[in-house]
């Protein structure tokens, strides 16, 4: 929420409208923000088509000289080498770069960076930029002393960071580089949309006793969550705490929640149903699991006649789990046109 300008890397994303980064800018300030940190400010070079090319090349050379890859066009080469070549990129030189994007695109296209930012590459001002001004002007300005001496508010309620957030996850059709990036931010918007104020607790940095004061944490699951942090949300819940989980279900298994399940990719948009018949479609393409629940839990979120999300009660709390996605268009270009976020809160 902090960088409404959603575009990444060196490719252009979609356009974003002025109505959604008025309204991501407003919110964060009404929610007690101190200062906004645009990233990026200005367009420039984009250092990656330079750096990270020359740390691939060499993995790439070698590769092409397998006697499965030799004189073969660079056009023409099998899913099965850019597949090898990703895997050796992440384990030597870092996750998150995309390999094959990086050695097949257009030398002069990359070398420019592009995040839709206020001021082109040149420092002068683009249409957006006369936003962030008026803000300055109007709120900013007048009102900045007010701002600076306001206190922040937060509620009893914390969004987890997971230390394993930033770990491959191993369960299909969840993408862990997705997950800290676009659906963190979705999350926060959606719990925005509640009228909470949370948190973040950084597990590992802050203090873990700070999550002893919440009484619901939530939690975005990659399938790998850290087994140190199972007991305190056990005990949370057993105390009467909320915990929810949202997406894999590794917390909920290894809590003692865990249900029988597949997993599918949820390209379509299903409908999702509430059991009060609020619906509402899922957003943007990620996992859903469906369960087949025991008698120790209820379900609260259906496609279909398939549920895709339960409660479980233990001690004097509960868990929460929910397989799918049900807040990435909170980190959208559509935030300020959705017609269903009462389906959704």
């Amino acid at each position: 929420l902090m960088g409404p300008e959603i575009q990444g890397g060196g490719w252009r994303g979609i356009d974003v409208r002025d109505e959604a980064r008025k309204q991501t800018y407003l919110s964060s300030i009404g929610h007690g923000l101190k200062a906004l940190f645009i990233y990026y400010f200005n367009e420039g070079d984009n250092w990656q088509s330079d750096w990270a090319k020359k740390q691939i090349t060499p993995l790439y050379e070698a590769l092409l000289s397998d006697p499965r890859y030799a004189n073969i066009d660079q056009k023409d080469l099998p899913d099965s080498f850019w597949n090898e070549l990703q895997i050796q990129v992440d384990r030597q030189i870092v996750v998150g770069f995309w390999a094959k994007g990086i050695m097949t695109e257009d030398p002069e296209v990359a070398a420019n960076l592009y995040f839709d930012a206020p001021l082109n590459g040149e420092a002068m001002p683009r249409d957006h930029y006369n936003l962030v001004k008026e803000i300055g002007e109007k709120l900013v300005g007048p009102y900045g002393e007010i701002l600076g001496n306001a206190v922040e508010v937060t509620d009893p309620v914390s969004i987890l960071m997971d230390t394993n957030y930033n770990v491959p996850s191993t369960t299909p059709y969840l993408d862990s580089i997705r997950m800290n990036a676009d659906w963190s931010g979705g999350l926060l918007g959606y719990i925005f949309q509640t009228g909470v104020n949370p948190r973040f607790h950084h597990f590992g940095i802050n203090p873990f006793v700070d999550l002893l004061l919440d009484k619901v944490i939530l939690h975005q699951d990659n399938g790998e969550t850290d087994p140190t942090i199972v007991d305190i949300l056990g005990s949370q819940i057993r105390n009467g705490g909320m915990v929810i989980n949202f997406l894999g279900d590794s917390l909920a298994f290894k809590l003692g929640f865990g249900q029988k399940r597949n997993v599918v990719n949820t390209a379509n948009h299903p409908l999702l149903t509430a059991q009060n018949g609020d619906s509402f479609k899922t957003s943007y393409e990620g996992p859903l699991f469906r369960y087949k629940l025991d008698d120790r839990c209820k379900p609260i979120l259906f496609s279909k006649s398939d549920v895709v999300g339960y409660i479980c009660k233990s001690g004097k709390g509960h868990f929460v789990q929910i397989g799918t996605l049900i807040y990435g268009q909170f980190n959208s270009d559509i935030y300020s046109f959705m017609d269903d976020v009462p389906a959704r809160r």
